[in-house]
């Protein structure tokens, strides 16, 4: 695949369809190790933007995310 060949959301479903299976991310949170694959984080990023589309949010609204502090951001 050459640089630009495909759109940016084509080429995130082939990503994602080549390492769904593959761990992502990995944190300690409630006495144990939490693993999260590509495939949890998409189905998580589908579900927050589920919610935001239930909103009448425009393109140039502004949107808080409040969050625990934790090493993952």
């Amino acid at each position: 695949m050459q640089p630009y060949e495909v759109s940016l959301k084509e080429f995130l479903r082939r990503t994602l369809d080549q390492s769904a299976g593959l761990k992502a991310f990995s944190t300690f949170r409630g006495g144990g190790l939490s693993t999260l694959t590509y495939r949890d984080v998409i189905d998580l990023s589908l579900l927050v933007a589920e919610k935001l589309a239930t909103f009448s949010l425009s393109p140039d609204d502004k949107v808080a995310v409040l969050l625990d502090s934790c090493p993952e951001y």
